[in-house]
């Protein structure tokens, strides 16, 4: 598409051997012309394509961005192919399965959004047990869930029970946390 015309009436014309696009619109009886080409002209089209895809509760492959990934809940996605229309539903625990682009846009979908693991929402003065590897360094104990700073701007970690102000600390979302179970209080 070379040209468009917007609901309101501004005009978008796309010179192709230039690069360019042209924003054009009558203002007080005269008209007005807006250019901008290169980079700037394509990282409005990327802009543009990212704001429909939030619309639409999609995720664009990077690798690949022809391969849109709709997720249905339950660890269920849809993976299309814009191009040509096709799709497939894929479940994460089965993703790895088959060999396709639509099963790779869904494996990346998947890779790109791990499952929340249960301590990602542990709360103040909660106490965990926790294992964790950091480094060559592998522990297991009792943490208790605090809060750093104010709600706005803090956020939540597991402090070693019992431990001095140098004893371990992980945030709540940290990679080196491989297992975690509340223990206190009991319930859920």
């Amino acid at each position: 598409m070379n040209e468009y015309t917007a609901s309101d009436g501004v005009k978008v014309e796309w010179i192709e051997n230039g690069d360019q696009i042209c924003v054009s619109a009558p203002v007080d009886g005269r008209e007005f012309r807006e250019w901008t080409g290169g980079r700037f002209a394509q990282a409005l089209r990327e802009f543009f394509r990212a704001e429909e895809d939030e619309r639409l509760g999609r995720w664009r492959w990077p690798e690949n961005p022809d391969y849109v990934v709709y997720p249905k809940g339950d660890g269920i996605v849809l993976a299309m192919g814009e191009h040509s229309g096709r799709g497939v539903e894929a479940i994460r625990t089965q993703a790895n399965h088959t060999r396709t682009a639509l099963h790779d846009a869904a494996r990346a979908y998947f890779d790109a959004h791990p499952e929340p693991k249960p301590w990602h929402n542990a709360k103040p003065r909660e106490v965990w047990v926790l294992s964790a590897e950091d480094g060559d360094e592998a522990t297991t104990g009792a943490f208790e869930v605090k809060w750093n700073g104010s709600p706005a701007t803090g956020h939540v970690y597991f402090a070693r029970v019992g431990g001095n102000e140098h004893s371990m600390t992980y945030g709540n979302r940290s990679a080196a946390i491989t297992a975690g179970r509340r223990i206190w209080p009991e319930g859920d």
